[in-house]
């Protein structure tokens, strides 16, 4: 594998970075689509053992995990979901996200997303738009305590003549609160970068765009 340290450098990655993720939260979205009929219940206790139980974390996140274990818990549905998307992706290719199976279960202990590969760019942008689009769902649903549906969602119309397409906000009903998913994403996956080292300015800038996917995202469904 060849090193990339920037994905934005290369026009041709960057369009393929954008569509990879797509692909994720439409998977996403359909995961969603089952489950929002399902009777909303909290997260159980049993988060509360998540924080000692994934291997992975840094002390930073331990500490965010520990002040919101039930948020964090979401999280981590979302980084596996990022991991299985990835994995169902690249199936039939050499490269088919095997490295990402760690004992931790935490996609960031793996060697590769401590690398500066081209696969290592798309994994952050993947698994911190997974992280933002589970957040923003479990906030809909009611499993989570420190969040509710956004009121406000994003829905696409067309003029009288049906010529421009125009995003706007509308009331939508209780839609996925992709803020509080995107602000959790960041807290979260974010402070395991130290703010002098080139590549974990190079893995935050990633980490951003997974995440302005998950809007381009909700401004076009």
């Amino acid at each position: 594998m060849k090193k990339l340290r920037v994905f934005i450098g290369n026009n041709r990655m960057h369009r393929t970075l954008h569509a990879a993720i797509l692909i994720l939260l439409v998977f996403l979205l359909n995961i969603a689509s089952s489950r929002d009929n399902m009777v909303p219940s909290h997260v159980t206790l049993s988060s509360s053992l998540t924080c000692r139980l994934v291997g992975g974390l840094t002390r930073e996140q331990r500490t965010v995990c520990h002040k919101a274990p039930d948020t964090a818990a979401i999280a981590f549905e979302g980084l596996q979901l990022a991991v299985k998307e990835c994995q169902h992706q690249f199936r039939w290719h050499r490269w088919n996200c095997s490295s990402l199976l760690v004992k931790s279960s935490n996609p960031h202990a793996s060697s590769i997303m401590k690398r500066g590969f081209r696969e290592s760019s798309f994994l952050y942008a993947l698994t911190a738009a997974g992280v933002a689009h589970s957040v923003a769902r479990a906030c809909a649903q009611g499993r989570l305590l420190s969040c509710g549906c956004d009121p406000l969602g994003y829905r696409a119309s067309h003029d009288p003549r049906g010529r421009a397409k125009v995003n706007k906000w509308e009331w939508s009903g209780c839609s996925h609160n992709l803020a509080y998913g995107i602000e959790f994403s960041k807290k979260f996956l974010d402070l395991r970068e130290q703010v002098d080292d080139l590549q974990s300015k190079v893995n935050v800038h990633n980490n951003n765009a997974g995440r302005s996917v998950s809007v381009l995202f909700y401004k076009n469904v």
